[in-house]
């Protein structure tokens, strides 16, 4: 009986590593104006375009199965003095687990991983990861 016990603990605990519930907390350090979004083709999901007038915070969730196969792409754009959205900056990284992570742009508009909780990293370009 244990032994079925401890396989069936190993089994859901591999099943749980597989899958990814995470919430991504952007936060925006800079007057500049900006826009954001993230690409997390494994699972085929995008989040909204988000604009940035000023400092402030926004959270992104995202869920599904095997996040960590393909690089997740952060995009940032600035707005020219025409008034058009132009590209910024780009970083990617692979990202798994359930729990939150923090981005932070500041005004180079580099998107910088700041701090995260449960939450595996790797082959990051994107700060401390």
């Amino acid at each position: 009986m244990r032994v079925q016990s401890f396989a069936l603990c190993c089994l859901l605990l591999a099943v749980g590593l597989e899958a990814c519930k995470i919430t991504v907390k952007v936060r925006s350090r800079t007057e500049t104006p900006f826009r954001f979004q993230m690409f997390i083709p494994a699972i085929h999901q995008q989040s909204e375009l988000i604009t940035f007038t000023g400092k402030g915070d926004r959270d992104i969730k995202i869920q599904g199965k095997d996040c960590n196969t393909k690089h997740w792409t952060f995009k940032t754009w600035k707005q020219t003095a025409a008034g058009e959205w132009v590209p910024a900056k780009e970083t990617k990284g692979k990202y798994e687990g359930e729990g939150w992570f923090r981005v932070i742009i500041d005004s180079d508009l580099a998107p910088f991983l700041y701090d995260r909780q449960g939450i595996m990293c790797s082959e990051g370009t994107i700060g401390g990861c």
